[in-house]
């Protein structure tokens, strides 16, 4: 464990039996295949009614839109909106958030069409739908949730995928791709278990997780010296 600034960090290694990057994951059987046979027409209905439900939300908001405007705007103006939300980030607010940090996230977000990008976002995040839905009938894995999964799991592939191509003569002249992840233990925005999964997934020797302790959400700003000095030595490792 590496000390400074009264932020600790320890460093956590993936073990290989942690499992997540489905190297193992057996074939499935003719009867699992029968099994995701096409959908009964219950379950057809059940998915244009949820489409049209989502379709309809997306409409409602875009409708909002003015409404929404207003508020962002009055929102991201207001100076205690953002103590508030810094505050609420990091384990020692009074040690951490200064007005300079305040500035430097409140900021930015005062440029010309930024509540409309907001808006966007909100709408693709609530209602991630479009009518070429209503044809396309869900999977059992999406419908379980597994498209969740599917970010961490394209990085793991391309993790391994790198580190094969590199691992002989015959490469791009490009070193292993490694991962570090840094994290606060007391994050109170991402769970700590997040990192653990990705970094379980990612496998050892690809990844490393590095964990500060009394530390919240933004480990760069609540201890940037211990926080730099984990990255260069991570950088120096990866390039000696």
């Amino acid at each position: 464990a590496a000390v400074g600034a009264g932020v600790a960090a320890t460093r956590l290694v993936p073990s290989a039996t942690s499992g997540g990057d489905g190297d193992e994951a057996a074939a499935p059987s003719a009867g699992a295949n029968a099994a995701a046979a096409a959908p009964s027409v219950r379950q057809r209905l059940a998915h244009v009614a949820k489409v049209v439900a989502l379709l309809f939300v997306r409409a409602l908001l875009r409708c909002l839109r003015p409404l929404l405007y207003v508020a962002l705007r009055s929102v991201v103006r207001d100076r205690a909106f953002w103590v508030r939300g810094l505050s609420s980030s990091v384990f020692d607010a009074r040690g951490t958030v200064s007005e300079r940090m305040v500035d430097w996230y409140r900021l930015p977000q005062l440029v010309r069409g930024w509540e409309a990008g907001m808006c966007k976002f909100v709408e693709s995040r609530v209602a991630p739908v479009s009518p070429g839905d209503l044809l396309h009938m869900p999977s059992a894995e999406e419908e379980a949730g597994a498209v969740t999964a599917e970010l961490p799991r394209r990085l793991a592939d391309y993790v391994r995928k790198r580190r094969a191509t590199t691992a002989g003569d015959g490469g791009d002249g490009a070193r292993p791709l490694r991962v570090l992840i840094v994290h606060g233990r007391q994050d109170a925005l991402v769970p700590l278990s997040v990192s653990e999964a990705l970094a379980a997934t990612l496998g050892p020797g690809a990844c490393e997780l590095v964990v500060f302790e009394r530390c919240g959400h933004i480990p760069h700003e609540e201890a940037p010296a211990l926080f730099t000095s984990v990255v260069s030595e991570f950088v120096r490792r990866k390039e000696a």
